[in-house]
């Protein structure tokens, strides 16, 4: 029995782009219902047309990654009149510096009418496909989110579409790829008591840039539901390539909260059909160290986001979600079979950095090592560089993004105390903490040297 499909108004998150295929033979269609648009009139579905060019002739769709070209899209805090508010930033690789998304001669970035303004404290998370700035909104307390979109030639940020809550679910939307009619979406939803027998469903939704309906397409019901030993599932979206959306989906044991394996789903947007990445095995040896996980990455990760751990090994496998076929990255990392240890892996541009962290629960202290492999494979690269040390333990520098040879990254933490009056009254100093982000060459990044570019402070 196949999974009812919906249409609803929608909204998402940022995730990284990986590659596409055409569908197997098995594959699944979905068909779509219609809902009001974000304006509260009904629309017609925006489903492929008779008129419409072959899937083939069509562009591969744009990923909305927070790095794109040479900029990385983040936000910044703004003090306006009514109060605190956001502005979106890029960080430009070229300048070596960060700037509001604002295009106005002269403006103060403190007024509703910047380019780069955002009016509230809502939650946000944000992409680009270097055309536009895209940002979800989940709003505080309640269920509401909408998408939102700012061209980078100006013009400010508009709503595109808005998601109006579903009675007794949750959906936890993901940014995908677009292109200039359309822009895609993973999701998954999941009813919001959980328990026994209620999954998380693959979904992707299409969002009309013309008038804002969105299409929302479910995944059949073999891909989301519980399994005949009374295995439970979980999804993540794992990206988009071509004209194609992936997600990796994870079984685990009814006694257990680690995996026992995966499967590789994917979706083509023109055909709405779904299938099963057959070519995909999914099998794990040694539960509780061994599993498949989306990696993060701000950039599109070239068919390699999903990954297929051993910490018991030290090894690290990359798979491609077009085929199934899994390449080994690197061997010869710290072995962390402990029930506290874990690896930490980022998908950069040209490398991936892994910490690594073993933690001894009856002294409170962790050691973490971190390394940086190249993305076409070899031998893990040992860098000592840290944001901070303590008796507990050290704090790695974070790389955040990648571009032509140069390292966003979260390299330190600041205080710079104030004396004020806390919320019982009382007169006193209290910590004011920033997180410093700079700019940092490959180059000096494998030899462990701290030459930052600050760029940023949050």
């Amino acid at each position: 029995m196949k999974r009812p499909v919906v249409t609803l108004l929608c909204t998402m998150m940022a995730a990284a782009l990986l590659a596409g295929c055409g569908p197997d033979s098995d594959a699944t269609p979905a068909t779509p219902e219609s809902v009001p648009a974000a304006t509260g009139e009904n629309a017609p579905a925006a489903g492929p047309s008779g008129t419409e060019a072959p899937a083939e002739q069509k562009p591969a769709l744009r990923p909305l990654t927070q790095g794109a070209d040479h900029a990385y899209y983040t936000f910044g805090q703004g003090q306006g009149e009514d109060g605190m508010h956001l502005i979106l930033y890029a960080i430009d690789y070229d300048k070596q510096q960060a700037a509001p998304v604002c295009t106005k001669a002269g403006c103060s970035h403190d007024t509703p009418d910047c380019e780069a303004w955002l009016p509230d404290q809502n939650y946000r998370t944000i992409g680009s496909d270097g055309q536009e700035v895209f940002t979800l909104c989940t709003v505080v307390g309640s269920d509401d989110a909408y998408l939102e979109s700012a061209s980078l030639s100006g013009g400010g940020v508009q709503t595109l579409a808005t998601l109006p809550a579903r009675e007794g679910q949750v959906f936890d939307w993901t940014l995908g790829a677009a292109d200039d009619e359309q822009v895609c979406l993973g999701a998954v939803h999941y009813d919001a008591v959980i328990g026994p027998g209620k999954p998380m469903i693959p979904a992707v939704a299409v969002v009309s840039r013309a008038d804002g309906t969105v299409q929302l397409y479910d995944a059949p019901d073999e891909a989301a539901a519980s399994r005949p030993d009374g295995a439970t599932v979980g999804t993540t979206f794992a990206g988009a390539e071509g004209r194609s959306l992936y997600f990796l989906v994870s079984l685990h044991s009814q006694s257990s909260s680690t995996q026992s394996g995966c499967e590789l789903w994917a979706f083509d947007v023109d055909s709405t059909q779904w299938h099963r990445v057959s070519g995909f095995e999914g099998g794990i040896a040694n539960a509780g160290t061994e599993y498949y996980v989306v990696t993060r990455s701000a950039r599109p990760g070239q068919g390699k986001n999903v990954i297929h751990v051993d910490e018991t090994e030290g090894s690290i496998r990359t798979v491609d979600v077009t085929t199934g076929e899994e390449t080994l990255l690197c061997t010869g990392l710290p072995a962390a079979p402990g029930e506290y240890d874990s690896y930490d892996v980022t998908r950069l541009q040209n490398w991936y950095a892994v910490v690594v962290s073993q933690r001894d629960i009856t002294t409170q202290q962790s050691e973490n090592q971190w390394f940086l492999v190249p993305a076409e494979g070899g031998d893990p690269v040992a860098v000592e560089l840290y944001q901070y040390s303590d008796a507990k333990g050290s704090q790695p520098v974070k790389l955040i993004d990648e571009c032509d040879g140069v390292f966003y990254c979260q390299y330190d933490i600041t205080n710079e105390p104030y004396t004020g009056v806390g919320k019982d009254g009382v007169a006193g100093t209290f910590d004011n903490y920033h997180i410093v982000y700079g700019l940092l060459s490959v180059e000096d990044a494998l030899a462990s040297r701290p030459a930052y570019t600050q760029v940023f402070v949050g």
